[in-house]
């Protein structure tokens, strides 16, 4: 077990199995060099789990690598906690947080967990549906997935409100556990089923 700040040694790279990443507000204002996390998680052949946590309103420099791929061959477990706020809102020419997640490929992958916090009194609920389509792997990506631990909570929630949030799971074929754990109106998609409602109590 070891702990870095804003640098991780490449040749530690080569053995290690577990990986978390905090990817929190630079002291000096800058921005993550997203594409050297790339690298470095290219260089870690033998990584079973990756765990990243994302800062509020996460972003960085576009990518400029030809290509933004990374391959995590041995990866079991993937595990994100992530802020859903002005994430899609952000102007200019960015990569978020959303975007990265998208160039991990994990054949592998067998277990994610997500950990997501709406403000739900600035985040429209059809924006919400979107990003947790984003955060939900394609099947592609990572075909073996089959569990799913997810807690989605929402801060600033009245109970004037009313709306709800669809979570599809159909890019999931083998889905055989899901846990989920949330105080938000939330329903269940998939295009065999019928509309699950789960309400909060």
């Amino acid at each position: 077990s070891a702990t870095f700040i804003h640098i991780i040694p490449v040749p530690f790279s080569s053995t290690l199995t577990h990986l978390a990443v905090k990817l929190d507000s630079l002291v000096d204002g800058g921005l993550w060099d997203i594409d050297g996390l790339r690298r470095f998680l290219r260089s870690t052949p033998l990584l079973v789990e990756l765990r990243l946590l994302f800062e509020s309103e996460f972003h960085t420099l576009v990518c400029d690598l030809l290509d933004p791929e990374v391959l995590l061959p041995e990866l079991k477990t993937l595990s994100i906690a992530i802020a859903c706020d002005h994430e899609e809102d952000s102007e200019g020419d960015w990569e978020l947080a959303t975007d990265f997640l998208k160039t991990i490929r994990a054949p592998s992958l067998t277990h994610m967990v997500l950990a997501v916090q709406f403000n739900t009194n600035r985040f429209p609920d059809e924006s919400g549906s979107e990003f947790m389509d984003k955060l939900l792997y394609p099947s592609p990506s990572s075909p073996n997935l089959a569990s799913l631990d997810i807690a989605l909570m929402g801060v600033g929630w009245t109970t004037v409100k009313e709306g709800k949030l669809h979570l599809r799971y159909d890019r999931i074929p083998h889905l055989t556990y899901l846990k989920l754990e949330t105080n938000l109106n939330i329903v269940l998609v998939h295009p065999d089923d019928s509309f699950f409602p789960i309400r909060r109590a």
